[in-house]
């Protein structure tokens, strides 16, 4: 067996700064590695085809050289222009993997891109040994810079992240992109953690209907048609899917295949090497990240276990993430997610419970210490489930992280509905967060009150850090306020860091 370094080291790669430093890989049995990264070296035998060795936590540098070495064998890998720093994995689905090309804002950004010190790393879309032998990933696997080549390469929430952080932390800063468009959360999850909760027997039971219905050959064959198919294929499906067109455009404006091409791959059944078999991206993605030194997670997913019916027990799925991911790395991981955004329809996807959802976000970050949440519900597409304007989401996220990270005093939070003060003809809803309350239309926008379950007439008006509803019908003991409580709506009144209201319902 060769030196083989894990996928994620290479040239170009930002470490965690004031962290020991871990480097993994695989060598052949009886051999010891060495690696040197500066001044600083540490060695390890190979242990059952596994090496893996800790070096001295540094502060923010840059120009360093890292050194791999096989004693037995003589085997030597050097690997350059590596920067100490902040790194942040970006996890999720499609709207975490969605590529800053398809972004609004990518003609002036790209051409423009010109930071040596802000960086990428995607890892590729691995479902099984066999996609991790055989797969075609030449677009990804390698460390990028933000200059206009790789620049469209980078997640757009990821870049408007850290490129928030380089110029609050003036340190380098990369992204480890590991996420998979249409994914779950239970995939991310390991299944001897699933298999642990009874919360998550419907998955499971599902999974293992689906799993009964396979051929086996015919779906390993089909599974091998995928990972080797030409990624050309791919990457002209995910153009059009990302800057939201839909099945008839998808089925004119793919490229025609040469007559020799192979066959496009069918759609896969549900089984052990679909990226949605409970636990598969854990087993055959996560694992093979961590511990990489990050400083935290960026999450943005959801909208498949919305689609799934999984929306009700979601705060407990994040938890089991969370619990997963600090085992794997070893300590506490702030996760920042992303509230999902105001949808309705897209092709043959319809938002059914968003809102729920959105309330399991809210519940588990209301809860759970180390766990907060970027709202962008003034910043959604009502047909499309991949709003192209990324900048409010990547930069909420880098609000919370300069906050509740980096100890910056600012605002960060959306404001968060405290407590709603009832009286004849009047309701009177207080905030969190709530410092410089505005509206920024003529009228507040995604207000329901309802009386024993019917609408009733109200205004609505914003006083200082309160909004206040009138109405002759408000009677308290009868009322319901709702509050962006839909699947799509569009937020109107915010903060004065530009945070919207966040979804929220009341009784009084």
């Amino acid at each position: 067996m060769k030196l083989q370094p894990a996928l994620v080291f290479g040239s170009h790669m930002v470490l965690q700064r004031r962290e020991p430093i871990i480097v993994w890989g695989k060598a052949a049995a009886d051999d010891t590695i060495t690696v040197q990264l500066g001044s600083d070296t540490a060695a390890a035998a190979v242990r059952r085809g596994s090496w893996k060795v800790s070096l001295p936590a540094r502060e923010a540098d840059t120009g360093l050289r890292m050194t791999i070495r096989s004693a037995k064998t003589g085997e030597e890998i050097t690997y350059t222009d590596i920067a100490i720093g902040e790194v942040w994995l970006a996890g999720g689905q499609s709207n975490m993997e969605f590529l800053l090309k398809y972004d609004i804002e990518a003609p002036a950004l790209i051409p423009a891109a010109n930071d040596p010190l802000l960086r990428f790393f995607d890892y590729p879309e691995v479902s099984s040994p066999i996609a991790q032998q055989l797969g075609r990933y030449e677009d990804y696997g390698f460390w990028r810079s933000w200059n206009p080549d790789d620049a469209p390469w980078f997640s757009a929430v990821g870049y408007y992240f850290a490129a928030q952080l380089r110029r609050a932390l003036d340190v380098p800063v990369g992204i480890l992109g590991c996420n998979w468009g249409g994914t779950m959360a239970c995939t991310w999850i390991s299944r001897q953690t699933l298999e642990s909760d009874p919360v998550f027997r419907p998955i499971l039971e599902r999974y293992d209907e689906e799993k009964a219905q396979l051929s086996w050959q015919t779906y390993l064959n089909t599974h091998l048609a995928a990972v080797t198919a030409d990624p050309a294929h791919m990457r002209a499906f995910t153009d059009i899917m990302m800057m939201g067109g839909g099945a008839k455009e998808l089925m004119q404006l793919l490229p025609p295949k040469p007559d020799d091409a192979p066959p496009a791959p069918p759609v896969m059944l549900r089984g052990p090497f679909s990226e949605n078999a409970p636990g598969c991206l854990y087993d055959n993605m996560l694992t093979q990240v961590a511990p990489y030194g990050i400083r935290g997670v960026i999450w943005y997913q959801g909208e498949s276990d919305e689609q799934s019916g999984y929306e009700a027990f979601y705060d407990a799925t994040l938890r089991a993430l969370r619990s997963d991911w600090n085992k794997l790395w070893g300590k506490e991981l702030p996760l920042l997610q992303v509230m999902l955004a105001p949808f309705d329809h897209w092709m043959m996807v319809k938002a059914n419970h968003y809102y729920d959802l959105r309330a399991q976000q809210m519940k588990l970050a209301a809860a759970e210490p180390g766990v907060y949440l970027a709202n962008i519900m003034d910043h959604g597409c009502e047909d499309n489930i991949h709003p192209r304007q990324k900048r409010p989401a990547g930069e909420r996220l880098s609000l919370l992280a300069r906050k509740y990270i980096y100890g910056e005093d600012i605002l960060a939070d959306a404001p968060t509905m405290r407590s709603v003060e009832w009286s004849e003809g009047r309701a009177v809803v207080h905030f969190d967060h709530a410092e410089g309350l505005h509206c920024t239309g003529e009228d507040i926008a995604c207000i329901e009150l309802l009386s024993q379950g019917a609408p009733v007439a109200f205004t609505a008006a914003i006083e200082g850090q309160t909004m206040v509803l009138s109405g002759q019908d408000i009677v308290p003991g009868a009322m319901k306020l709702k509050f962006a409580w839909q699947n799509y709506c569009i937020v109107n009144c915010c903060n004065a860091a530009g945070l919207p209201v966040c979804p929220f319902i009341a009784e009084g």
